[in-house]
């Protein structure tokens, strides 16, 4: 149960954020991606799961009011210097975007 107050509080802090930012188109985008996701999310069960998509959605929040950028933020690879791409590269506050999604 514990889990499910912090996420509806989460879901509260989101949407005053929406309320003071910038743009109101932008503030209209994010509301909507955040009534999406969470919605998705909803019925999950595992509490390790549940843990990360709060960690992601909190980290989203905090970057968002940082730097005042609603999109989620990228990771910066260099071609060639880890062996990886970007699509393998998936910070942990863009899991939700990832296609094999839990």
């Amino acid at each position: 149960m514990a889990q499910r107050a912090r996420a509806l509080a989460l879901y509260h802090r989101i949407l005053r954020t929406c309320r003071d930012w910038k743009d109101p188109a932008e503030a209209a985008d994010l509301r909507l991606e955040a009534r999406t996701l969470f919605t998705r999310n909803a019925r999950i069960a595992d509490a390790a799961i549940v843990e990360s998509k709060l960690f992601e959605a909190e980290s989203r929040l905090d970057l968002a009011v940082f730097y005042g950028i609603a999109a989620p933020r990228l990771p910066h690879v260099v071609p060639g210097a880890t062996g990886q791409t970007r699509e393998t590269i998936i910070p942990a506050y863009m899991h939700s975007y990832d296609r094999g999604d839990k």
